[in-house]
């Protein structure tokens, strides 16, 4: 069996005494990057919508604020999960 850094078998770390499998921590990184991925693509359809469809512009650093800060929002979200 190989031994990782901290004496243990990989797959599985030691932190603090309890145990993590690395797994889950994969599955919950490929969740996250499906999240930002989706965020991302909705944000870029919605913003040539509404650059299109619309007659009053708006500034395109408010939509990037906005964006950053509807991004921070579901980081914050996904971290408390």
């Amino acid at each position: 069996m190989v031994r990782g850094s901290e004496g243990n078998s990989y797959g599985v770390s030691l932190r603090k005494g309890v145990e993590y499998n690395n797994s889950a921590s994969v599955l919950f990184k490929v969740y996250c990057l499906v999240v930002m991925t989706l965020v991302a693509a909705a944000y870029t359809v919605a913003l040539r919508y509404t650059r299109t469809v619309q007659t009053d512009l708006y500034f395109s650093t408010t939509a990037v604020c906005l964006t950053e800060i509807i991004k921070l929002l579901l980081t914050l979200v996904l971290l408390i999960r």
